[in-house]
């Protein structure tokens, strides 16, 4: 399971919600169309680990920084297979709440939150926590992605965009 969004004008959001079987080509492009693509990115497996990072939990935590899992509003299920269900639309509005937070939460913070055991105990995805760190640089392969996100965030607030969210 992978997390990606699509960085998308409102109006642009109020269509997907009218026509919910487009979200499949906004999010999983064919192609070249992905990679040169500013306003599209996934987190790879590291969403989940990154979620228990901003909240401590698995699968809750409070807004704005459990809105990126758990947040915004479900299209409507235009019969697609989702992996963890349909997709969610996050607004300007809830984009802009998620950078505010981000910018006050720090790397160390998020560091001093880094809990392997509670992460496996917690079944965080993809489930690597317990492993050698001398061999496997958990907390390295999350940072890199809470940056790339954060970077995403940013712009994407900076253009008053929302976010079109799916695991898949």
């Amino acid at each position: 399971m992978i997390l990606t969004m699509k960085a998308l004008a409102d109006a642009e959001i109020e269509s997907l919600l009218a026509q919910p079987q487009l979200a499949l080509d906004l999010l999983l492009p064919e192609g070249d169309d992905a990679s040169d693509d500013p306003s599209l990115i996934d987190l790879d497996k590291a969403w989940h680990g990154i979620h228990y990072l901003f909240t401590g939990t698995a699968w809750n935590g409070e807004l704005p920084l459990s809105a990126l899992v758990v947040g915004g509003e479900s299209l409507p299920d235009p019969d697609e297979e989702w992996g963890y269900g349909p997709p969610r639309v996050l607004r300007s509005v809830d984009v802009a709440a998620c950078n505010a937070a981000l910018e006050v939460l720090s790397d160390d913070d998020l560091a001093a939150r880094f809990d392997p055991a509670d992460m496996t105990a917690k079944e965080i995805y993809p489930e690597i926590w317990d492993r050698d760190p001398q061999e496997d640089d958990a907390l390295g392969y999350l940072m890199e992605y809470v940056d790339v996100l954060r970077n995403f965030i940013r712009r994407a607030c900076a253009n008053e965009e929302g976010l079109v969210v799916a695991l898949v």
